[in-house]
């Protein structure tokens, strides 16, 4: 691995190459105006995670930089090093398709970071795993992910770049823009490397032989991580903590000292005029639930929306109703009264982030009662309960509600059990007596009957169990196709759980 008292290394050759490629732009609508979009450099925010280690306060917007927009769509990357992550932990060697790092970024950091209306906007990307162009080994399979670390071909693309020759024939190069600091936490609670601080020295040095145009003393900078291979695959690609990338620089997968730029491709149909309406805003949703424009629209969707739907008071995604939130926030109707379009703003600026809940809850058929479901990004854990009252409470501190899972009566002679485990968080549902016994017995706690199974036996809920888990290791659902997926990557088929309408 290249250390900072090497970055002086001897040049034989050096070319400055201007790089930022904007990407050939798709069709955009007439009326959706590119400047609606964000631009390449801005920073936007979109989504959630801990940054400043004071965990009192909650996670923190994440900032990114656009790489490059084309068509409707943006490339990401995290203005700050967010975590530590080892490429692999794979001593004997890994590429980026098995890695541990790909498998962190789209499974923890993604259902930690965005909420549903986030995830719907993140774009599935099929991402071209290209061999190091030093070495030529090859970096494994194409790939199709939602979040991202950058290739080198990547960086050496999309970044003002002043490339080298060294003396000993390595191709690399130096940019001002890929100099990036670690947050607080990722330094203090996972331990990552301090940022280096560039001196007044360096700070001279880069803008004479490197072509940075800016003074960088008093910048700092960390190491993160590349998804390109090394010269061979125990090694992985990297930017260095001065913002140098060499494709001939890599180091060991399982070092532990460097961190992560996530990366990822945004969809822009939720931003108009430069402000992001994902919160209450979502295309297909909207089409779909609002046939008798879907046909005749001579804007874009958002545009629609924007200007009209709003204060129409039209859904615009699943998780925001102008009903629900009226319904829900006495003191905002008394506020803004019958100014539609002032509600999803006030939801969009300030009501998401104190967990004002926005759901209309449907009402359940007579003599029965909805059960909902909720999901806890941060455990990975299925709620079910019948209470609109716990529902709201779940919701105002994270967790994501997922609709209703079935409906149920609101007595019978098979109450189920429900229990919590006050060591792991955990819940447990079960309409077996023996299995509550034992439980307790073990030490989770009893929370009583939490509703009822439907004695006709109509609609059989299945139950499922993940030996690989910890929290959330047990599923239920009434549906074949959910049950089966989950079958297919590991859940064991514990057979019928209990039975709804």
């Amino acid at each position: 691995m290249k250390k900072h008292r090497n970055w002086k290394k001897a040049i034989t050759a050096v070319t400055l190459s201007a790089a930022m490629v904007a990407g050939t732009l798709g069709f955009i609508p007439q009326t959706a105006k590119a400047a609606d979009f964000p631009q390449k450099g801005q920073t936007i925010k979109f989504g959630h995670y801990e940054q400043d280690n004071n965990f009192d306060n909650g996670p923190e917007a994440i900032e990114w930089i656009v790489v490059k927009t084309q068509g409707n769509q943006a490339l990401l990357l995290s203005k700050y090093v967010l975590d530590q992550v080892e490429f692999s932990t794979n001593t004997n060697g890994d590429v980026w398709e098995s890695c541990t790092l790909r498998n962190w970024m789209n499974n923890d950091f993604y259902n930690s970071a965005f909420d549903q209306s986030e995830k719907a906007q993140i774009v599935e990307t099929e991402l071209i795993n290209k061999q190091n162009p030093s070495s030529y080994v090859s970096s494994g399979n194409n790939t199709k992910d939602k979040v991202f670390a950058l290739s080198v071909d990547e960086v050496y693309d999309n970044f003002n770049f002043t490339y080298f020759t060294t003396s000993d024939g390595e191709y690399g190069g130096y940019s001002q823009e890929l100099v990036a600091e670690a947050t607080p936490y990722a330094i203090y609670t996972k331990k990552l490397l301090v940022p280096y601080t560039f001196t007044a020295e360096d700070s001279t040095y880069f803008a004479n032989q490197c072509g940075y145009t800016v003074d960088t003393t008093g910048w700092k900078g960390n190491y993160w991580w590349l998804r390109t291979s090394g010269y061979s695959n125990r090694y992985a690609c990297f930017v260095g903590e001065v913002g140098y990338c060499y494709a001939s620089y890599t180091s060991l997968v399982y070092n532990y000292n460097f961190g992560v730029r996530p990366a990822m491709w945004l969809s822009l149909d939720s931003f108009y005029d430069g402000v992001d309406y994902s919160a209450v805003f979502d295309k297909e949703y909207y089409l779909a639930n609002n046939p008798d424009i879907a046909n005749s629209l001579t804007e874009s969707p958002i545009e629609h929306f924007v200007n009209q739907g709003m204060s129409e008071g039209r859904q615009g995604n699943a998780l925001f109703s102008l009903e629900g939130y009226k319904k829900n926030n006495p003191d905002l109707v008394e506020a803004f009264g019958d100014d539609n379009k002032q509600y999803y703003l006030h939801y969009i600026n300030s009501g998401k982030a104190e967990g004002r809940f926005a759901i209309d809850l449907p009402t359940a058929p007579e003599g029965s009662v909805n059960m909902y479901r909720m999901y806890n990004p941060n455990s990975g854990e299925h709620f079910y309960t019948g209470k609109a009252k716990e529902v709201k409470s779940l919701f105002a501190v994270g967790w994501e509600y997922e609709g209703v899972a079935w409906v149920g009566p609101t007595e019978s002679n098979t109450p189920v059990y429900r229990l919590y485990n006050p060591n792991t968080g955990d819940h447990h549902y079960t309409p077996s007596k023996k299995e509550r016994d034992s439980l307790i017995k073990a030490g989770w706690n009893n929370e009583d009957i939490g509703w009822y199974s439907d004695d006709a036996k109509t609609k059989p809920l299945y139950r499922l169990y993940n030996p690989n888990a910890t929290t959330g290791s047990h599923h239920y659902t009434t549906s074949t196709k959910e049950r089966d997926q989950l079958v297919k990557i590991g859940w064991n088929d514990e057979g019928i759980g209990w039975y709804g309408y």
